[in-house]
């Protein structure tokens, strides 16, 4: 309930934090007209991210591996001026857009607002028109946009960065066999997925792997349409090669955003469990600091869960822990495996890392940090 409440609380910061930059935005940004934005003519250096006319949600929000490694030099917001004398909701408009483009992508708050340009479409007779034109944000990067091929064994060496945490603790758990692989491919999870891949080039022909499911929350659906146990984006496969594989991962990372930051990993996980029955080890690959939406899900759950916790660097997210014990599974870390969660009695402790746990109420909290 602390993660959850710190959650929205960070939320609402995010949202007033953001709130004077885009006033200021609107406010001092250049600006400039033109009948109609002509999207035929693009660099390389440059995407647009599509929105409706009158609307502020993405019509597709890129995944996190667009924008893996690039720098922004400039935004620019494009809109169409209808109907005129229209100002103050159009003004309103462009906040909410704004506001929603710093939602998908934080970074964009590290950006000067002298970086930002505003681009307005000014000479429709009619709505059809104006519905017609393009709307949204084109993004100009400070080098060709090239976008992260999850086939291409280089760029997966090079999305690593050093990290090992999923190859170290599936090449340290060889006794896991006949495994249900479930991974989150949202937000920062691309180099984890880029281990992931890499460890299954490596042990594509020893048949460890039975099936394995990616997940995005929802397909960059609406996180207001986000329904428990039925949010979507989730995909299957039976592994049998690497390049299959690669290829469902580029498709299911760019079809989702991920959103705001709890996922749905226990749907993912039914689906996976559905798919594969026979399957000995179940094994989600999650981000650390991304509670599932879903956790009331997880009396369906009727196998133990290995959770392979990515990003620990600043601690353990304790309601993993909880997800663990409670069906009999175990939480890896890249220095460690925990076992026996559920053997834990009232008021036992254990460390993990730099933080030591206690169980209370037949639940894991964080005791104190070392």
């Amino acid at each position: 309930m602390k993660l959850i409440t710190t959650f929205f609380l960070i939320l609402i910061g995010t949202v007033c934090v953001w709130a004077q930059p885009a006033e200021q935005i609107l406010k001092n940004a250049d600006k400039t007209y033109t009948t109609r934005f002509d999207l035929e003519n693009l660099s390389d250096r440059q995407l647009f991210i599509p929105m409706p006319y009158a609307g502020h949600q993405f019509l597709h929000f890129p995944g996190a591996h667009i924008f893996y490694g690039l720098t922004i030099e400039r935004v620019d917001l494009i809109y169409t001026a209808f109907p005129q004398n229209n100002e103050r909701r159009q003004y309103r408009l462009n906040f909410n857009r704004i506001k929603e483009l710093s939602l998908n992508y934080p970074d964009i708050s590290e950006l000067p607002i002298e970086n930002w340009w505003i681009i307005i479409q000014n000479a429709c007779a009619n709505e059809a028109n104006a519905r017609a034109l393009p709307h949204g944000f084109l993004l100009t990067f400070t080098e060709p946009h090239d976008v992260t091929d999850f086939t291409k064994e280089d760029k997966l060496v090079e999305m690593i960065e050093g990290d090992s945490t999923v190859i170290t603790t599936l090449e340290r758990n060889k006794d896991w066999k006949k495994m249900l692989v479930v991974t989150d491919l949202t937000g920062s999870m691309s180099p984890f997925t880029a281990q992931l891949l890499l460890w299954f080039k490596l042990v594509q022909n020893t048949g460890r792997v039975e099936q394995l499911v990616f997940f995005n929350d929802g397909d960059n659906k609406s996180d207001s349409l986000k329904i428990i146990g039925k949010t979507g984006g989730v995909y299957g496969v039976k592994p049998k090669d690497f390049d299959e594989i690669a290829s469902l991962a580029n498709q299911v990372v760019e079809k989702g955003s991920g959103g705001d930051e709890p996922e749905n990993n226990m749907e993912a996980l039914l689906y996976g469990l559905e798919l594969c029955p026979q399957c000995n080890e179940a094994i989600m690959i999650a981000d650390n600091w991304a509670t599932p939406r879903d956790i009331v899900l997880l009396q369906k759950v009727n196998k133990p869960i290995r959770i392979i916790l990515c990003g620990t660097d600043e601690g353990i997210n304790v309601d993993y822990l909880n997800l663990a014990r409670q069906t009999g599974g175990s939480v890896h870390t890249i220095e460690e495996d925990i076992y026996n969660l559920l053997e834990m009695n009232e008021g036992q402790e254990v460390k993990i890392g730099k933080e030591v746990f206690i169980i209370r109420n037949g639940k894991f909290e964080l005791l104190k940090r070392i």
